[in-house]
């Protein structure tokens, strides 16, 4: 999917002439056309797991599922 940036037309006597740009839809995960993830205090590639005692480890994520959450969470699509 894809995101119309700009759309322009123009007409002469023997044309009609439509000009589409576009960026990919990941494009909006900040909420803008730039492209950028504001949340960069955010680690995507492991998730903290707390335990009872205290303890912390982490659990290292596989590319597929980083990319998954980033558009699901951060980009609002569906799942």
């Amino acid at each position: 999917m894809y995101v119309i940036t700009n759309f322009n037309t123009s007409l002469s006597t023997n044309n009609y002439t439509v000009n589409i740009s576009g960026k990919d839809k990941m494009c909006m995960l900040n909420g803008n056309l730039g492209g950028n993830v504001t949340a960069c205090s955010i680690d995507f590639g492991k998730e903290e797991i707390l335990h009872d005692d205290g303890t912390v480890t982490y659990n290292y994520l596989k590319l597929k599922d980083i990319i998954r959450e980033a558009v699901h969470v951060y980009g609002k699509e569906p799942y």
